[in-house]
């Protein structure tokens, strides 16, 4: 905000029928003539008393009395015009700051992934955006579960330099850090963040079956890239099934994540030869 004053160079004819105007470099928003406050310039080409003191200085311009001010130039330049001869007349005039956006983002760490739903980890904040001057430095966060450059949305109420996501994800998911100063529509991002939910392998151990003592089994699992069996066995070798069990398979595909299928042996005892 700004207080315009008119004032004249000589010192003396600076108030009867004189106007002068200012240019501000960004827009002006508003003019405000309110009157009381004490107004002094230190160090400027005139004393204290060639300005309002706290005796003249409450009341703004008398526009109704023939003081006048117009704005023009884009709504940049601010002309008043002071018709009587009294002090303290005044406006405030409030501009545009002047804003320019970050050119940093800034950095994030901590990908993860997981077999499965899992509680992921803080995403931790590596460096700061940066660059810009004016406005209101803000962040704020966005997360997608379509790939890492589309379908982000908003995360409401987080504007932390870091961010703690909730406390279990059912798919992978993608989350970066938005940036910006004056407006949200020209933002910059971070490089997504990525924590990876894989899918468990959908492992097959095979249908029941019923064998009769003697016979061999062989139990050979599939839907992963490798299997390890229960009771000793081995996968896709023959044995003999002595008795009546259930073998559990335990298959890993190439991501490291596991998962188990049973499948039931039923033993039948060959009936025995008699002579009569």
């Amino acid at each position: 905000m700004y207080l315009v004053y008119l004032n004249h160079a000589n010192g003396t004819n600076w108030r009867s029928l004189t106007s002068g105007f200012v240019t501000f470099s960004n827009e002006i928003l508003g003019l405000y003539t309110g009157g009381t406050q004490t107004l002094y310039f230190t160090g400027s080409d005139y004393s204290s008393s060639f300005y309002p003191s706290t005796a003249t200085s409450k009341r703004g311009p008398e526009l109704s009395s023939g003081d006048t001010f117009t704005v023009t130039n884009s709504n940049k330049t601010f002309t008043m015009r002071c018709k009587n001869g009294l002090k303290g007349d005044f406006f405030r005039v409030v501009t545009r700051t002047t804003c320019s956006e970050p050119t940093g983002a800034g950095t994030l760490e901590n990908p993860e992934s997981n077999c499965g739903s899992f509680n992921p980890g803080n995403i931790w904040y590596l460096t700061n955006g940066s660059g810009g001057s004016g406005g209101t430095p803000t962040y704020f966060w966005e997360k997608s579960t379509t790939n890492s450059s589309s379908g982000f949305s908003t995360i409401s109420g987080v504007s932390t330099v870091g961010y703690n996501p909730p406390s279990t994800i059912t798919q992978t998911t993608w989350y970066r850090r938005g940036y910006y100063r004056c407006d949200i529509s020209a933002a910059i991002y971070t490089p997504t963040i990525e924590k990876t939910v894989n899918d468990l392998p959908a492992v097959d151990a095979g249908i029941d079956q019923t064998v009769c003592g003697g016979d061999n089994v062989t139990l050979n699992g599939s839907g992963a890239s490798t299997y390890t069996w229960d009771n000793g066995v081995t996968n896709n070798t023959a044995f003999t099934a002595s008795t009546t069990t259930t073998y559990t398979v335990t298959g890993t595909d190439a991501n490291g994540c596991q998962n188990t299928d049973p499948v039931s042996y039923t033993h039948l005892t060959l009936p025995t030869n008699r002579e009569v």
